[in-house]
């Protein structure tokens, strides 16, 4: 039973964390809340790129990709799930995942991105903010 109320606090929180991270995302804040957006507003005309991207040694239909995806689509947002495997996790490493998403801002060069990482796609999600600093304005990590 301790084992149960233990994992049913640990989904609330991580629901709560979950949901308070994708009202910063997408310019929502909640008052009272520690995080902040350190960005403006997008234009209503701009484009605005959602991507997951995932741990190591997980891929872009992992549970957590696909819930954050319905959760997205239920907010009338698009979220793109990267697969920074190439294809398989033997060929992950910290490069190719980084040119996984300089791959996509570059065949995507309209709008800003939002990054979204988990794990090792936090670490990427992190490098490619600082490598692509005109187009990633918001990180949830």
């Amino acid at each position: 039973r301790r084992a149960a109320q233990q994992w049913a606090s640990a989904a609330f929180i991580g629901a709560a964390s979950t949901a308070l991270g994708m009202a910063v995302l997408m310019g929502r804040q909640r008052e009272g809340s520690r995080c902040y957006a350190t960005s403006t507003s997008v234009p209503d005309d701009e484009p605005v790129h959602y991507l997951y991207l995932h741990g190591w040694l997980s891929g872009p239909t992992s549970k957590k990709g696909l819930l954050l995806k319905d959760l997205f689509h239920a907010k009338g947002h698009e979220l793109v799930l990267l697969d920074l495997n190439g294809g398989h996790p033997s060929k992950l490493t910290y490069t190719s995942a980084i040119d996984v998403v300089l791959q996509y801002a570059a065949a995507h060069p309209d709008g800003k991105i939002r990054l979204i990482g988990s794990s090792f796609g936090g670490y990427v999600a992190a490098r490619c903010a600082q490598l692509l600093p005109d187009r990633v304005d918001r990180l949830l990590l």
